[in-house]
């Protein structure tokens, strides 16, 4: 499976970076919350116009996945604030949720998309 992949063979960078780098993919909710509202409108007003109960439940899914991420980001910067400091190993498993999220946002907006273009 791809997410077993992401963290197998000796490392590239070093482990300082590597946290920095997934501390900067939890830096921020914004993208997450811009991202929410933008499928929230789009799904409201396609099945506004079309009736469409699947827009409907894609719609509400997507929101819902990205309250998820939501919490994801600040248990994580929860887990930051408390010893011990958080191990590579650690930051691998936070990063796959936060790849797992991501995915799971694509993909509802995909659906969104895709029954919007059917009804349109």
């Amino acid at each position: 499976m791809f997410f077993n992949r992401m963290e197998s063979g000796r490392a590239s960078i070093s482990d300082a970076v590597y946290m920095e780098v997934i501390t900067g993919l939890h830096g921020t909710t914004m993208p997450t919350i811009l991202a929410a509202a933008c499928q929230a409108m789009v799904g409201a007003i396609t099945t506004y116009e079309t009736g469409d109960i699947v827009t409907a439940g894609l719609t509400v899914a997507g929101v819902v996945v990205a309250i998820v991420r939501l919490f994801e980001i600040f248990a994580f910067r929860r887990r930051l604030s408390c010893p011990p400091q958080l191990g590579r190993a650690e930051a691998a498993r936070w990063e796959r949720r936060y790849v797992a999220g991501t995915v799971a946002t694509a993909s509802g907006a995909r659906r969104v998309c895709r029954a919007q273009h059917r009804a349109g």
